[in-house]
């Protein structure tokens, strides 16, 4: 089972500078807790980004209805690419690679339907 990370490292992954990290003991007050981000725990980056998902239309679903089938297509293949692109880059291959294959297994839903 993965362990849930600690708050501090929680918000080391985000880069986040906004909330006190007590592993530095600079700053003697806490602004905000685990349980402020306990929805952020099982975020998934991939198949769900909580970013995405912020209304009652998923933000992927919204793209697809303001675009025609061939301009989807076009859209899901750029996505494609900009993933392999910038894998070696950002320092996160794996998840750059999974959101490739995210937008790939929609661009081939979309040529079976």
């Amino acid at each position: 089972m993965k362990k849930e990370p600690t708050f501090e490292e929680y918000m080391r992954d985000l880069n986040s500078h906004w909330v006190y990290d007590s592993t530095r003991g600079t700053d003697p007050e806490v602004t905000a807790d685990s349980e402020d981000f306990a929805d952020c725990w099982n975020n998934d980056p991939v198949n769900n980004p909580a970013h995405y998902n912020t209304g009652k239309v998923e933000c992927i679903e919204a793209i697809e209805e303001s675009m025609s089938l061939d301009q989807f297509q076009g859209y899901l293949k750029g996505n494609c690419q900009k993933y392999i692109w910038r894998m070696s880059y950002k320092g996160k291959a794996l998840e750059d690679l999974k959101k490739a294959r995210w937008y790939l297994d929609k661009l081939i839903k979309s040529h079976e339907a």
